[in-house]
């Protein structure tokens, strides 16, 4: 994957964190490294919210099951406590 300013200005709006340019060579490395992207089907997406891990681990939700509390806990099978972000999909035609 190719990383270019556009997608690092999109990412530092969306995010509102800043991305060091000089750190761009590594990024490209570890993204090299990235499979292509494959379909993933969400049980109950649209009504379920889809969230992404730092790790790449993907998931839809249910609010009040036990798989919602381990995402708004940051848990993850990664074994990598860090937050869950919420991401949108388009749903393919």
């Amino acid at each position: 994957m190719k990383v270019t300013e556009e997608k690092i200005q999109a990412f530092e709006q969306a995010s509102g964190r800043s991305v060091g340019r000089d750190s761009l060579a590594g990024l490209e490395a570890i993204l090299g490294n990235v499979p292509d992207v494959e379909p993933f089907t969400f049980f109950g997406y649209p009504d379920n919210p889809v969230f992404l891990h730092p790790c790449g681990t993907v998931v839809d939700a249910r609010e009040g099951t036990d798989l919602w509390g381990q995402v708004q806990a940051g848990e993850c099978d990664c074994e990598n406590t860090a937050p869950w972000m919420r991401i949108y999909v388009e749903r393919a035609k």
